[in-house]
Formats: structure tokens, sequence, C-alpha cells
């Protein structure tokens, strides 16, 4: 996962730039999984917010893989 790999919060800014047009989130992680919390995500939170879908809850945890996941960013961000 990027936000794993990445020390800096703020490493996103060397990728996502004013000019980005499409951000494609790779990796078992997604913006809207519900253990997320990460500053990358505001574009994500934004569109989500504006969108009509903006009442779905984000996505829980369901399997083996993704608590690993889940438990490593909680470990990171403390």
């Amino acid at each position: 996962d990027y936000e794993l790999k990445n020390k800096s919060d703020e490493d996103y800014k060397k990728t996502i730039t004013d000019d980005t047009k499409l951000i494609h989130y790779v990796g078992v992680t997604k913006p809207w999984n519900d253990w997320t919390n990460y500053p990358c995500q505001k574009y994500f939170n934004e569109a989500y917010q504006a969108s009509c879908w903006n009442d779905v809850a984000f996505i829980p945890a369901t399997n083996e893989k993704q608590y690993q996941v889940k438990y490593q960013h909680a470990k990171k961000n403390g």
C-alpha cells in the first residue's frame, strides 16, 4: 500500500498535483475503506461528500488480508 510504504504524509504531493485529473487508487487499501485516514484521500473525500452516495457508509474489513492491512495502518497511525 502506498501509504504504508511512504514515511511522510506529504509525499503524495509529489505525485498528485494541481494538474492531476484522475487518481487511480491501487492496492488493498482504498479511501472508501473505513480504516483509512490519510491526507492524500482528501480528494476522494471531497468528491464523496459532493456525491449522491455521501450517505453510504465506508466499507469495513471483511477478510483476513483486509484485517491484516487494517492492522498495519492502525499500527502506523498510532
